[in-house]
């Protein structure tokens, strides 16, 4: 078994695909769906993005956020920032969606849709 953390394109992927599945479960079963504290990435940057995803679903879907969505781990002292050109930290402050960037990390909303 392999206890590598994943690359930056496997967890990107990961979160992205819960982002375009999450239209397609019921409404009575999104809570329980990201309810369950996930595995962590071992990445803190890649926990703090999740989290902020699960937050801003559950906000736009009028559903209660999960209680490990609050959890101090998932806050990140420093911001992360998840482009790759850095004149494009701009940007990505300026289109984060506001319940990511509470946990500290800043990426354009645009990136968030399936790569």
């Amino acid at each position: 078994m392999d206890d590598a953390p994943p690359d930056r394109a496997t967890a990107f992927r990961e979160i992205t695909e819960l982002i375009r599945h999450w239209d397609y479960i019921p409404l009575e079963k999104k809570c329980a769906a990201v309810a369950q504290k996930p595995v962590t990435t071992r990445q803190a940057r890649f926990d703090a993005l999740l989290a902020g995803v699960v937050e801003m679903l559950c906000l736009q879907s009028d559903v209660p956020s999960p209680a490990w969505v609050r959890d101090p781990e998932y806050y990140l002292e420093q911001f992360e920032w998840f482009n790759e050109v850095r004149s494009l930290e701009a940007l990505a402050f300026a289109n984060t969606p506001p319940p990511i960037a509470l946990y500290g990390v800043f990426v354009d909303e645009r990136s968030l849709q399936s790569i």
